[in-house]
């Protein structure tokens, strides 16, 4: 793809995630929001464990949006604009809201938003895998890990000033506006035609793909990076005000160091790829993941919680390009939002452990060695990275990108040694 060409198509990205950021952005509002109303911390655990449910469901909204077009704009627009209305829909369905008087109703909206979300972002993971060859990946998730986390940087403060200043509701309109932000960059891309083998995958030959080697290797590194990194993620702030003894007014400043370390970290993660491979490349998210592990361990004052903050936004960029880029050489050709939809719910699964347990470790046994447990799983994707590596020394280069088997003319060029190995 010519620069420029993929560089609107990487703006198109970056603004659809970003306003997936501002559903990621809803929960730590929502915390805000609801103890400021006295309830229950406890009870929003389930709040939020429930509004995640749809995310276990992306395979199949895969298999749904992969077979199935709605009108005559496009086999994904139509899907993605219903998705976009409907989170935009559900911001302004929390501004009518009063928790007190129905926390049951707030829950139920926010789940709708996060389905929402589910088919938009799945939609937008099948486009990205139709217009793009996989050593453009890299660069692409670069973009849409950018966009993820500038929303996740804007949110907060603009949402928490109009709640100052005027009140929740109107920070929920807002949110609900933004929303709408990609509707006119949906109606003018232009999608590439369906083609026959839309109408002939199913969900089979995608699990056929993930669940067998190298796919499953795949598939336990995505789990166990965000197992890693995740519930980290959830309480570092937290053992920042608490244990490190940072001001309540200055710790939200550690969470903005964060963020602009992880777009760094996407930035840099593109290039990682693409000079390093798509395999090799993840050597470096497994190295920043260990590193931020003992910056956040040894952080003892403000200067060292900086270096902890910016080190482990470096690693959390790192992570969703390089282990993001890998999970989409599972495409299968025809069930493409399919293929990265079971791929992602793994992730959703280390996410939601990860979430569920570090608070608990935290209570239990001390941040510090938290954050040490946490940095173990990101080794054991080290050595998912490793198992890896030998495949492809192995067989001569991972082929699990392609959606079909190479001709025979492909493997007797493979044999004869004219084929360059994927590194």
């Amino acid at each position: 793809m010519e620069h420029r060409k993929l560089w609107r198509t990487g703006v198109f990205f970056a603004l659809i995630y970003f306003i997936e950021g501002l559903v990621t952005a809803l929960f730590g509002l929502s915390f805000l929001y609801l103890t400021g109303m006295g309830i229950n911390p406890a009870s929003l655990s389930v709040i939020i464990f429930i509004a995640l449910i749809p995310l276990f469901f992306k395979p199949f909204v895969g298999v749904v949006t992969d077979k199935f077009t709605l009108g005559r704009l496009g086999r994904r627009k139509p899907w993605l604009l219903i998705g976009i209305v409907v989170q935009a829909a559900g911001f302004f369905g929390l501004s009518l809201i009063h928790p007190s008087e129905g926390l049951g109703l707030y829950m139920l909206t926010m789940c709708f938003a996060v389905a929402a979300l589910v088919l938009y972002d799945t939609c937008v993971d099948g486009l990205a895998l139709d217009l793009l060859t996989p050593d453009e990946y890299g660069g692409i998730q670069s973009w849409m890990t950018s966009g993820r986390y500038l929303a996740v940087l804007i949110a907060p403060p603009l949402a928490t000033g109009l709640a100052s200043n005027i009140s929740w509701p109107a920070a929920f309109v807002a949110l609900g506006v933004l929303s709408l932000l990609p509707v006119p960059v949906v109606l003018a891309v232009k999608e590439p035609p369906r083609g026959a083998e839309a109408r002939q995958q199913f969900l089979l030959p995608v699990l056929r793909k993930a669940l067998a080697a190298p796919g499953i290797f795949i598939c336990v590194l995505g789990f166990l990076t965000m197992l890693a990194t995740s519930g980290t993620e959830e309480i570092w702030l937290g053992y920042l005000r608490n244990e490190v003894g940072v001001p309540l007014g200055i710790v939200g400043w550690f969470g903005s160091i964060f963020g602009v370390g992880v777009i760094l970290g996407a930035i840099a993660g593109a290039r990682v790829y693409k000079a390093m491979g798509r395999i090799a490349s993840n050597y470096v998210t497994i190295a920043l993941i260990a590193l931020s592990t003992v910056t956040l361990v040894t952080a003892s004052e403000a200067v060292t919680a900086i270096i902890a903050a910016i080190t482990f936004g470096l690693g959390m960029g790192m992570l969703h390009v390089t282990v993001f880029s890998l999970g989409m050489t599972l495409r299968v050709v025809g069930a493409e939002a399919t293929s990265f939809g079971l791929f992602s719910v793994f992730l959703v699964t280390g996410t939601v452990v990860a979430m569920t347990v570090s608070p608990w470790l935290a209570g239990h046994i001390g941040y510090s060695w938290t954050f040490v447990v946490n940095g173990l799983f990101g080794c054991l994707g080290g050595l998912m990275v490793w198992i890896l590596r030998i495949r492809e020394a192995r067989e001569g280069g991972l082929h699990v990108s392609a959606g079909r088997q190479p001709s025979s003319g492909g493997r007797r060029r493979r044999r004869s040694g004219k084929e360059t190995p994927a590194r």
